[in-house]
């Protein structure tokens, strides 16, 4: 429906165009053709800066994923970047370009209709292309958000010490309450509808791991050696799933910022390019 709108829009927008021997001439509305035209060209440099911010997180991850079940196969430990900074300086400058498109989006909202047929029609398809960059910004914006909200989130674990507990049955019992945490500040976010499925069975995997630590810490207060073996192997299974749901919640990351980077550069981006030619066009016969 939003596709076969934008093509009509921008029928409408070449068929005006053509139509558009002796537009309205007076100040006002040049003004308005002028402002759509400079706006466009703003928008299209911050889809193209969005556009890169998409790609760098898609293949950086990728690439981490890699470079992580690389180290899993050969038994190494691996530490990823922390590329935490970069991400929320890419999450300020969306913040700021959707701070700018939301004003453009209003302002193109106010342009009253003059009569003017070849007028009018740009005044329309420049609200509905103002908009739906909006959208697509804010839905960007929504994905930035809830990332790092997970981290905050999953801090106890992430930043867990086991060097600094004397004792396994210290160090079970801190990790338990780590995990606790996390298990609960998790269920208390709100999670997008896209990746719900995954982040139920991410949360259920820790769960389960609550479950397993509270084994092994019986065991290290009995001295059971059965039970602290099954415990560990517990643990390596656990652990493992516990990777391949992250695994799975990146991509679920990654595949909503490709789908908002195929909205910029799909029909939206179509209709920006007839509004950018169509005001070209009305400029040169005022």
């Amino acid at each position: 429906m939003k596709r076969a709108m934008a093509a009509a829009l921008a029928l409408c927008l070449l068929l005006a165009g053509c139509a558009a021997g002796a537009p309205a001439s007076g100040s006002g509305e040049r003004a308005n053709i002028e402002g759509i035209r400079d706006r466009v060209a703003s928008t299209v440099q911050m889809i193209t800066k969005v556009n890169d911010t998409i790609d760098w997180q898609i293949e950086n991850s990728e690439k981490s994923i890699e470079e992580a079940d690389a180290a899993r196969r050969n038994g190494e430990t691996y530490t990823p970047a922390d590329n935490t900074e970069e991400v929320r300086q890419k999450q300020a400058e969306l913040t700021g370009f959707l701070e700018t498109v939301t004003a453009y989006s209003d302002w193109a909202s106010s342009l009253r209709p003059c009569g003017q047929e070849s007028m009018d029609v740009s005044y329309e398809a420049a609200a509905k292309y103002f908009s739906e960059v909006e959208s697509a910004l804010e839905d960007m914006a929504a994905i930035m958000d809830f990332y790092f909200a997970f981290l905050e989130a999953v801090e106890p674990i992430s930043s867990f010490d086991s060097a600094a507990y004397g004792t396994d049955q210290d160090r079970i019992y801190a990790m338990y309450y780590a995990v606790d945490d996390v298990s609960t500040a998790l269920s208390e976010l709100d999670c997008p509808e896209f990746m719900s499925q995954t982040f139920k069975l991410y949360i259920s995997r820790l769960e389960h791991f609550m479950a397993i630590l509270n084994e092994q810490y019986i065991g290290v207060q009995l001295n059971d050696p059965l039970r602290l073996s099954s415990g560990i192997y517990m643990l390596v299974r656990v652990e493992q799933e516990h990777y391949d749901y992250g695994v799975m919640l990146t991509r679920d990351f990654n595949l909503q910022y490709a789908k908002v980077g195929e909205r910029l550069g799909g029909w939206v981006g179509e209709l920006g390019t007839e509004l950018a030619e169509n005001c070209s066009a009305l400029l040169r016969a005022m």
